[in-house]
This record gives C-alpha cells, sequence and structure tokens, in this order.
C-alpha cells in the first residue's frame, strides 16, 4: 500500500464523524491534516466498514501489532509521495521502509482519466443503479488519455516522468534501493541481537 491510502484511513479513523456531518453520499469533504488538500464524498470513502464492530476490532488487533512489530514495509517510493511518507512516518515509534515503484495513485500523480462513472455508489449496489460506465464514457475516457489534446499530452509526459522516477527508486544508491539495504541491514542486526 502507498503511504497515501495509509494516511487516509488513519485520518479518517481518527475523524470519522466528519462522513455524519455530510448530508449526502454525494456531498464532498476536504480531508483534514492531509499534506495536500483532497476531497472526497462519502460514498468514495469505507465509511460504512470503519463503522463497524468487525472493524474497530480489526483495527484494534492491528494497533496492537504495530505498536510491537518492528517495523512497516510500505509499497511506495521516496520520490513518488514524500509528503505521505514523511507524514505516515512522523508518528511512528517503529520503523518504515518504503522499498518500491509498485503502488500508484492516480489522484496524486494527475495521470488518471474519468471514465464515466456519474453516481458514486457504495460496493455491491451496482444492480440498484444500472449502466454504470457507458459506451461515450469509456471513448471519451480513451479520447482524453490518448487523443492530440494538451491535456492527453500532458498525462501522457507525466506518465513517462514517472516511469523514469520509479526506474530510478531502484536503481542502486536510490531512495528504494537504500531503503531495501538498510531494511536487510536492521533485520540483520536484529536477528544477531536476539542470538
Amino acid at each position: 500500500m502507498c503511504c497515501f491510502y495509509l494516511l487516509f484511513t488513519h485520518v479518517l479513523r481518527k475523524n470519522y464523524e466528519i462522513l455524519g456531518n455530510l448530508k449526502s453520499d454525494k456531498e464532498y469533504f476536504v480531508v483534514p491534516y492531509f499534506p495536500d488538500r483532497v476531497e472526497f464524498t462519502r460514498a468514495q470513502t469505507p465509511v460504512d466498514a470503519i463503522i463497524s464492530e468487525e472493524y474497530k476490532q480489526f483495527m484494534e488487533d492491528l494497533l496492537e501489532a504495530d505498536t510491537t512489530s518492528y517495523g512497516v514495509i510500505v509499497n511506495t517510493f521516496q520520490e513518488l509521495e514524500p509528503a505521505y511518507v514523511k507524514d505516515f512516518k512522523e508518528p511512528r515509534s517503529s520503523k518504515v521502509w518504503s522499498i518500491g515503484p509498485v503502488s500508484l495513485c492516480n489522484k496524486v500523480l494527475k495521470v488518471g482519466v474519468r471514465v464515466g462513472v456519474y453516481q458514486p455508489m457504495n460496493w455491491g449496489e451496482e444492480e440498484k443503479i444500472g449502466e454504470l460506465v457507458d459506451k461515450e464514457g469509456v471513448k471519451k475516457a480513451v479520447d482524453e488519455l490518448m487523443g492530440d489534446s494538451d491535456d492527453a499530452k500532458e498525462r501522457r509526459k507525466r506518465v513517462k516522468e514517472l516511469g523514469v522516477l520509479a526506474h530510478k527508486a531502484v536503481e542502486e544508491g536510490s531512495s528504494s534501493h537504500s531503503n531495501i539495504t538498510v531494511l536487510l541491514q536492521d533485520l540483520m542486526q536484529l536477528a544477531l541481537s536476539k542470538n
């Protein structure tokens, strides 16, 4: 998981009363305590899971495991989301290693294209609403991504730049490479200290 998502779920858990104050599932709210201004609707969040008793128990178990663990491996790289990596690391007493170029988030990267979903919904309610993405919505999204417009060209340029960053992140001496090296060294030291 990327630090954006981990930080988002942490903030949402701590401030889920914000969701209760919304007038509808389509009303937007600003995520508090975030490095960037980010808006979501209630329908775009896992709110039902977050307030369920099962989730609360899961989170208690997770927090207990988190406080006793040696650290967390995060599927991102420093250059991709530096503010989110920093804010995720800050309150933690355990170590955090960001080791990958794997998790990419379209909102942060500004390369995503809306594919025509006009009405947000809760998971499993597809049949109630009917057709979610029509043929024209898909065509428009493909045109926005692959067309000749300035926005399409800018998205493709941004994807190429991120690809270069991702490849650089795993080269020797880079952030992910260094973090993997530190992770291995930390684990070896931990194993030696237990012997």
